[in-house]
């Protein structure tokens, strides 16, 4: 797999800069074929590595395109390290705000605890894991999970 589409938002994925170089000259061509455009003020270049510092150098058209060390894809936050900690910490505080959106079902004394479960799963936990197949979790992450 080289890339990654939804909508009008285009992932590239290679595992060498020339691969990268190679992938997006193919989608600038591509582009150009069907009387479309990459606007380089928009585009961006990640590289995701262990390694800190490493550059990646991009043209199109004469413009060099911003390296970036983390951006938001499909509602959450990827990172040149590759951690998830924004992440996790973003939809746990969207989790907790729903939580106490349902505070007035927390305390009615006619609702079940069973049926509080239930609402708790559903309504708390889901936005709580929205997103998390992307996730890569370390052993602070997990505690604080």
């Amino acid at each position: 797999m080289t890339n990654l589409r939804y909508a009008d938002d285009t992932t590239l994925i290679s595992s060498t800069a020339s691969g990268i170089r190679k992938y997006f000259q193919l989608l600038v061509t591509e582009s150009k074929y069907y009387n479309m455009a990459i606007n380089a003020t928009k585009t961006k270049v990640m590289v995701v590595s262990r390694q800190e510092g490493v550059k990646l150098e991009v043209n199109n058209g004469g413009h060099q395109l911003e390296q970036v060390q983390s951006f938001k894809f499909l509602g959450s936050y990827k990172t040149a390290t590759g951690d998830c900690s924004k992440d996790i910490k973003i939809q746990a505080a969207l989790a907790r705000q729903k939580a106490t959106e349902l505070t007035n079902i927390w305390k009615d004394r006619n609702i079940n605890k069973v049926l509080k479960v239930r609402v708790m799963k559903q309504m708390v936990w889901a936005v709580f894991l929205h997103g998390m197949e992307g996730w890569t979790i370390k052993k602070s992450d997990k505690n604080r999970i």
